[in-house]
């Protein structure tokens, strides 16, 4: 159901004239982030594609859009950060070494 709603609103609801559900979908989107990490990992796999990146945030007309879909991800940072935030300074480990991460 999340990755629908969330589908949805990337794909359809941004370009949408009527937003009057705008703010039930986006409620629940943030809702399911909030309680499944699961959730937050896999919106914020879905915007390592520049191509998706350049569409919602550099092609966007619209600021409010932009900004609602923002405060997404940001939502979704913060909910995987405890898990990830012991082991991000590897990276720069890796590369000090001489590691490239694939």
């Amino acid at each position: 159901m999340f990755k629908f709603a969330t589908q949805f609103y990337v794909s359809i609801l941004q370009r949408s004239f009527d937003k009057n559900t705008l703010p039930d979908t986006v409620k629940y989107i943030r809702t399911y982030i909030n309680d499944d990490e699961t959730c937050a990992r896999w919106l914020i796999s879905e915007f390592v594609n520049f191509e998706v990146l350049v569409e919602c945030f550099l092609e966007s007309t619209m600021p409010f859009m932009r900004q609602i879909l923002a405060g997404l991800l940001y939502c979704a940072m913060l909910k995987v950060w405890d898990t990830d935030k012991k082991t991000i300074n590897k990276y720069w480990d890796d590369i000090a070494k001489g590691v490239h991460p694939a």
